[in-house]
């Protein structure tokens, strides 16, 4: 990789971030990585459930700066819930969700 043009503000030793893409699925199920939670030592998330929240664990794929490939665990329709609080939140408080 080359670089054709520096700003008119670079000097030797500035620091830069990259990313490198090293894979890309367009069928996947995708959530924003800030979705997903830990909990007693198991990647998850919450999802809407019969109106109370329910934990799905989740089998983690790809993941880039601001999503993750879900393998398994929820699918495309399910209603994911994230908690204000994950440390008071559990499985089966009543939920309700206000949609756009």
């Amino acid at each position: 990789m080359r670089v054709e043009s520096l700003p008119r503000n670079w000097s030797v030793g500035q620091r830069a971030e990259a990313f490198i893409e090293v894979a890309r699925k367009t069928d996947a199920v995708v959530l924003p990585s800030g979705l997903i939670l830990r909990r007693e030592g198991k990647t998850g998330v919450y999802v809407e459930e019969k109106g109370k929240a329910a934990w799905r664990p989740l089998k983690i794929g790809l993941r880039g700066r601001e999503q993750v490939e879900i393998i398994e665990g929820v699918n495309p329709e399910a209603l994911v819930i994230l908690p204000k609080d994950s440390k008071r939140f559990f499985e089966g408080r009543r939920v309700e969700v206000d949609l756009p």
